[in-house]
């Protein structure tokens, strides 16, 4: 005896698939098989259906004449994208050029460094110099507690920690006369005098 038939075979019943050589023993099973015969009954109605569906379709279309046209599709006018692109690069070079007005124009190159060094009631500033000088010319001098005359004044170097003799109070007046007069003051300080 068969056992059931399958979903595939049945369907191959319905659509006229099966060889007349194994016809046979399907047949003998059908008919001793309610539940075979049953499936293979609801398989042929099923696609009967499918085939009245497909010819009510095929008469609606020819009675209306045929398939409706596709609708007209007009082409999209092309867009230019240059003033676009054009308008990118203003912004860009517009945000450049903000940035560096805003930063302040070109970097100015950092000043010397300044240190300040307190002998008591006078104050004396001492920076870098910016030229060579000759030797006799690098000792330090005592200036009065007065205003500078420049805003570049550029003091000696201190030298190494020597004993420096004490100078009286008329020699240390004398010699920052003496340094006043020989240090370049700008004209407008000149009136003062």
């Amino acid at each position: 005896m068969m056992s059931h038939l399958d979903d595939g075979l049945i369907q191959e019943l319905v659509d006229g698939e099966v060889s007349s050589r194994d016809l046979p023993p399907i047949q003998a099973h059908l008919a001793s098989c309610a539940a075979c015969t049953a499936r293979l009954e609801e398989a042929r109605e099923l696609a009967g259906e499918a085939e009245a569906m497909i010819g009510w379709l095929d008469e609606e279309i020819a009675s209306t004449g045929a398939v409706a046209p596709a609708p007209d599709i007009a082409p999209q006018p092309r867009v230019a994208t240059w003033p676009r692109n054009l308008a990118w690069a203003a912004s860009l070079v517009l945000a450049v050029g903000l940035g560096y007005t805003a930063r302040g124009g070109m970097v100015q190159p950092p000043s010397p460094p300044t240190t300040t060094l307190d002998r008591g009631a006078t104050t004396e500033q001492v920076t870098q110099p910016t030229e060579a000088r000759p030797a006799g010319e690098n000792r330090p001098t005592e200036r009065a507690s007065a205003p500078a005359s420049s805003e570049n004044q550029v003091a000696a170097e201190p030298q190494a920690a020597s004993p420096t003799p004490e100078v009286s109070a008329e020699e240390a007046t004398r010699s920052a006369r003496r340094d006043a007069d020989a240090s370049p003051v700008p004209p407008a300080a000149n009136l003062g005098r």
